[in-house]
């Protein structure tokens, strides 16, 4: 889009309005060489609920993505032996 904001002026001005980025979505690439030319954006309110946790997953979540983890990682092991 010739003459479009930038990313980076548009983070900037959110967070200038008091939000921040919650989540992107919808990336779009130029043919010409394949580099990012377009992302949508969810922009929150900076102190929103929806950014109260921090943490990545529950223990229960990461003791299981652990587990998947390790047995793709070994069965992958096993496959290039």
């Amino acid at each position: 889009m010739i003459g479009g904001p930038e990313l980076f002026d548009v983070v900037c001005r959110m967070k200038d309005l008091g939000f921040v980025a919650y989540d992107l979505f919808g990336l779009h690439y130029r043919p010409l060489d394949n580099a990012l030319c377009q992302v949508d954006i969810i922009f929150v309110p900076q102190h929103s609920a929806l950014r109260k946790s921090r943490d990545y997953a529950t223990p229960e979540q990461r003791q299981f993505w652990n587990r998947e983890g390790n047995e793709d990682f070994s069965r992958i092991q096993r496959e290039l032996s």
